[in-house]
């Protein structure tokens, strides 16, 4: 019969059993999953679709818009740190620090790094801009230098009393000074200009354009003008025993033609090269770090509400809404049936506490206990022998009905309520999951549709908490086999060792806090893996986990002192045999054992199904 055909009775009874949620006895409600409580009460698993539709649409959402904007910003740091580091090198991943060693090369650098930025809109492949000011005038890179207040270092040296307090300088860089108090160490070496490498040769294989509009755009531009800076700025030649350090900040902006959005988007990079020197230990420590927002951009509204872009995000957010709705009903539900198994645990207990041998226990006339004695979970001669208490039975039997009565409520109650604690904290996990699915779409939705400035701390802030959202929604799906033991494996197994194996990392962790604070003291000073405590953790968990272990044998082996070779073996050989061979393996046994308690408490409760089906 099709569905058009039946009676217009059966079709709102359908309709009915749809929007109403059939109500659960408290019982069962927690040894039930969501396709048995259809089946037995027709109770639609609303949260389980919502939370499958969720997945599939964040998934989709990830795979489709996600690679196409980590493409362009790998391509654009690829390019930056070409322009920009001393070691950018074409067709290889370049790294964003550096050490230079002689103050010549330092200068040199400097003084690409500006000549690099001035000619950035003619010369490079990307489409750059120059960030304005309000009178369409260039604002200028400048320099940040912290230097000794009065006179250098080299004077602290035999002075009772060493002065080695510090100021901050600034100072704009211009095309006529572009390395400001570096000037005069410049020694008549010629600009560096796009295109060359640290040491003036022509890289041949970087291809140079040149752009008509770039160029009439630059020539219509004037500089800021730089206005009266220290007089520090113009130049000194003791300049190097003067500072500790340099940061030089550098703007630019990069037009994306094509991108998430379909719409050109001005695209702000905000760059820093700083360079240490306050070791004074000959090595100058170089470091460039970025961040990008963006600036400007233009969008038909009405137009990118009918994109994907838009359309993903904001069906996520509906089923968000709609899925935390029904949580906060669920929390509701789970709160009163938590505050009725407490009354009722009170309850025996109180019971229990006032009965002696030969004293009635009036159990089954509780207002409370009732729904249990008449049919939740108590066998039918206990039930039957229950109703019998009114009868003209002896005080014994009705005691030994009572006992029995009391013994299957306080079990069923002591199940339910480990059942519900789990419920709860599942419940607690997908709230913040919604929670956090509600903010990161709003976020993208605003980023999306927005024609104003979007920082580079939204854009990351964006990032995360979309990352974390996508993150607990797979994860609350687990939620929903609870009631499938073969596929809750791992949860139960999880629940049941982690416990033990925290405590038992807890005793060992003493060990490892001591084997990387002699790692750090002893081999620091000449292997860069352990010159910080954090650096020795990470290697000692890497090797740990058999990775890096050649490399850090060589690392931390000195030729020039027998003792170092010695002990440095004898380190890594103890460490090794301590925690690969021993304490990883009893970590793995622990939860090993776990596995096969819960494994066995499966096969247990697999034999009573088929019994009780027999």
């Amino acid at each position: 019969m099709e569905i058009n055909d039946r009676p217009e009775s059966e079709k709102v009874s359908m309709l009915k059993k749809v929007i109403t949620r059939p109500s659960i006895p408290d019982s069962e409600a927690a040894h039930l999953g969501p396709v048995d409580k259809f089946v037995k009460y027709g109770r639609v698993p609303c949260k389980l679709v919502l939370n499958i539709l969720m997945v599939i649409l964040l998934t989709l959402e990830v795979a489709i818009f996600v690679p196409v904007d980590n493409h362009y910003h790998n391509d654009s740091v690829l390019a930056l740190s070409d322009l920009f580091t001393p070691n950018g090198q074409i067709g290889a991943t370049p790294t964003m620090d550096y050490h230079f060693y002689d103050s010549t090369e330092i200068v040199l650098f400097l003084n690409r790094t500006f000549s690099t930025w001035n000619t950035i809109n003619e010369s490079a492949t990307g489409l750059y801009l120059y960030e304005l000011d309000g009178n369409g005038a260039r604002i200028l890179p400048y320099m940040e230098l912290e230097m000794k207040k009065n006179g250098t270092f080299t004077d602290i040296i035999g002075e009772d009393h060493p002065d080695v307090s510090t100021r901050t300088v600034h100072c704009t860089l211009t095309p006529e000074n572009p390395i400001g108090p570096f000037a005069p160490l410049l020694n008549g070496n010629p600009i560096v200009t796009l295109g060359e490498d640290k040491k003036g040769v022509l890289n041949k294989n970087r291809r140079v354009t040149k752009r008509d509009t770039t160029s009439t755009q630059k020539s219509m531009i004037t500089d800021v003008d730089a206005g009266q800076q220290d007089p520090f700025c113009e130049g000194d030649p003791l300049i190097f025993e003067k500072i500790n350090s340099i940061i030089v900040h550098l703007v630019i902006d990069n037009i994306r033609l094509a991108g998430t959005t379909n719409h050109p988007t001005i695209r702000r990079w905000t760059m820093q090269q700083a360079y240490s020197m306050t070791s004074r230990s000959g090595v100058v420590e170089f470091e460039m770090t970025y961040e990008t927002g963006i600036v400007g951009r233009h969008i038909d509204v009405a137009d990118a509400m009918s994109q994907m872009y838009t359309i993903l995000p904001f069906f996520c957010l509906i089923i968000a809404l709609w899925d935390l709705v029904l949580r906060v009903k669920q929390a509701r539900s789970e709160l009163s049936r938590k505050q009725k198994a407490r009354k009722i645990k009170e309850t025996i207990a109180k019971s229990r506490e006032e009965a002696s041998p030969r004293t009635e226990i009036s159990i089954a006339d509780n207002d409370l206990m009732k729904p249990l004695v008449d049919g939740d979970g108590i066998p039918s001669d206990v039930e039957s022998s229950s109703d019998s208490h009114s009868s003209e039975m002896s005080r014994a039997r009705d005691f030994d009905v009572e006992q029995e009565v009391a013994e299957n409520i306080s079990n069923y109650s002591e199940e339910w309520w480990d059942m519900e604690d789990n419920r709860v904290q599942w419940l607690v996990t997908a709230v913040l999951t919604d929670t956090l699915i509600i903010v990161s779409r709003i976020l993208i939705l605003y980023i999306n549709l927005s024609t104003s400035s979007i920082e580079n701390s939204t854009l990351v802030a964006r990032s995360a908490i979309s990352g974390l959202a996508i993150l607990f929604a797979w994860v609350v799906i687990i939620s929903h086999l609870e009631h499938q033991p073969r596929f809750y494996l791992l949860m139960k197994t999880l629940r049941r060792g982690t416990p033990r194996a925290l405590k038992f990392v807890s005793g060992c962790f003493p060990i490892l806090m001591g084997y990387a604070i002699l790692g750090t003291v002893m081999f620091g000073g000449y292997s860069d893996r352990f010159a910080t405590l954090d650096g020795s953790f990470v290697v000692l968990f890497s090797v740990m986990n058999g990775d890096i272990i050649d490399e850090t044998f060589e690392s931390i082996f000195l030729e020039s002192s027998l003792f170092l070779k010695i002990f440095s073996r004898v380190y890594l050989y103890t460490f090794i045999a301590l925690f690969i061979y021993a304490i990883l393996n009893i970590l793995l046994a622990i939860m090993e054992d776990a596995y096969f308690q819960v494994k066995r408490q499966l096969i247990v409760g697999l034999r009573e199904e088929v019994l009780q089906a027999e």
